[in-house]
């Protein structure tokens, strides 16, 4: 009874061969996602202002809690009417929208014959109720600078509390003067002024403007940028690029062992 064959060196070669190119074949097909996701990464940052990246946010809650995203503690709120004027971190709202084109230390916000006047700390913006800007007046229009608060008085006369004293203007906001607590009538009355005082929200509001908060903080070439460098998985994500170009080394040199193989084969 013969004894079985034993495989020969060029049998048990081809079959090394064989499960490296499996290997390579498997190893290639994951190192394309990675490809196609540097690729297409790449382009769009190469093409940031086109995409508006840089001006486009995330208003996903979950990639936002992944960043750590929070809104500041530093909340400031006042009632007019029924309008609120809120400053949170360096942004100012009105009810629960962003008022883009205003910047500056919220110290105030009336409303005076159906204008809602809000007081910053150097200017003060007329808008309509629904958010338009009519008018910015600042110290070239007279407006006293380094307001600390605004109200009117009972003569129904702007009245601001600045760094050298209390100044008024009338509706017209032409004209600014040193405030006097004397009414010109006869008799003579004192004035009383009511001031514009930092009131809390209702919950549902400020939540709103949280959420609003955060939608503004994120810009969505962040996003890109971390995918494309590998930031977005967190503090292991430098690790996650070099396991990245360890399997395209390991990729050439299985490409490389499987030629040489087939090249020995041949002769």
């Amino acid at each position: 009874m013969s004894s079985p064959k034993k495989p020969g060196p060029s049998k048990n070669k081809r079959s090394k061969t064989h499960h490296v190119t499996l290997w390579h074949r498997y190893l290639g097909l994951t190192g394309l996602a990675f490809i196609l996701v540097l690729a297409v990464t790449g382009i769009m940052l190469n093409h940031t202002e086109l995409l508006k990246l840089d001006s486009r946010f995330v208003e996903s809650e979950l990639l936002l809690d992944w960043y750590d995203i929070k809104a500041p503690d530093n909340t400031v709120s006042y009632h007019a009417d029924n309008l609120w004027v809120t400053q949170l971190g360096d942004q100012l709202f009105l009810n629960d929208r962003r008022i883009h084109d205003l910047t500056g230390v919220l110290v105030g916000a009336l409303v005076m014959e159906g204008v809602l006047v809000v007081g910053l700390e150097g200017a003060v913006v007329l808008m309509t109720p629904e958010g338009g800007i009519i008018e910015r007046l600042t110290g070239t229009a007279g407006v006293p600078g380094g307001m600390t608060r605004i109200g009117v008085d009972n003569s129904g006369n702007l009245v601001v509390q600045s760094a050298h004293g209390q100044y008024s203007t009338d509706a017209t906001f032409l004209e600014w003067r040193e405030y006097t607590d004397r009414v010109s009538t006869f008799p003579l009355q004192v004035a009383t002024i009511a001031w514009a005082e930092p009131q809390a929200p209702p919950s549902s509001l400020q939540e709103s403007i949280i959420r609003a908060y955060r939608t503004t903080v994120l810009p969505l070439e962040r996003i890109v940028l971390d995918i494309h460098g590998g930031p977005f998985v967190g503090q292991w994500g430098k690790y996650f690029v070099d396991g990245v170009g360890v399997l395209f080394v390991v990729l050439a040199l299985f490409g490389f062992w499987i030629w040489a193989a087939r090249k020995w084969r041949r002769g």
